[in-house]
Parts: C-alpha cells; structure tokens; sequence
C-alpha cells in the first residue's frame, strides 16, 4: 500500500511539473505584440522565393523603386487599448482597432472605412511576420512582410 501510495504522489508531481512547463512554454510563444513594429525591407525582399522571387526579378526598376517606397518604411503601433497606427515614408497613416485570433490571425479594423484587413501572423518578443490572408504566394510579389520591434 506504502508503494501504491508512493507511486500515486510521484505522478501528481510529474503531472504537476509538466502542466507547469507547459505553461511557462506557451508564455514563451505567446509574446506580447504591444508596441512598434518596423518593417525590415531587406529581410522581407531577402526572403523571397520561388514565383515571387521570380516576380520581382522581372519587374523593371521602375517598379522596384514604387515597391521600395511603399514598403520601405513603414511602421505599425499596436496599443495596448486595442488600437493601432499604421504609417509610412509616403505619409499614408491608418488608424483603426487590432485584435489577434489563435495567435495566428491579426485583424485590424480601419477607423475611417471600417474595411477589415486580416493577416496570418507569427511573432516573437522581437520579430513579427505577416502574411496577408487570401493572397497566396503566386499571386503577390511580396507575400511576407518582416517586421522588428523598435525602441
């Protein structure tokens, strides 16, 4: 009975340890995504492949500097209220609210239109990438967005 006993309190324990790692694992990967966010252009034109890559090797420099303008640049602020500001080089400013679904999906909602924007994201404490949803790879140029957090 003592080694029944014994047996028993060993598996509370290591069922209590493993809930506990669990937890402090999914804290890990579920940083926050309050703050600045600026989009790393180099990375973000660096990770090209495949038909998107391809794309944007056939698009003349024209086009290349237009790309480079409109990304370049551009920052996103995500508050801790549920608003964000989305802003670039070019002077275009966004507005609206955020919100995040299965730390998968982000949804920003535009103050002025209410036009709904959703991207697939993945983030650490210091990265963010976003993917826009419903855009698959061979139908843009540039799929992915990198971003780092700023001070």
């Amino acid at each position: 009975m003592k080694i029944q006993n014994t047996f028993i309190k060993n598996n509370y324990i290591l069922l209590f340890v493993l809930l506990i790692s669990s937890l402090i694992s999914q804290a890990q990967i579920n940083p926050n995504l309050q703050g600045s966010w600026s989009l790393d252009y180099t990375t973000t034109i660096n990770s090209l492949s495949g038909t998107s890559l391809e794309k944007y090797n056939s698009v003349n420099d024209v086009i290349k500097q237009k790309l480079l303008n409109l990304y370049q640049g551009r920052n996103f602020i995500f508050n801790n209220n549920g608003t964000y500001q989305m802003s670039g080089t070019n002077g275009n400013v966004r507005q609206g609210n955020w919100s995040i679904t299965n730390n998968t999906l982000l949804r920003l909602v535009d103050g002025v239109s209410n036009q709904i924007i959703l991207y697939n994201i993945s983030y650490t404490n210091t990265h963010m990438v976003l993917s826009k949803q419903g855009v698959t790879v061979n139908a843009s140029i540039i799929p992915n967005l990198y971003f780092v957090i700023t001070p």
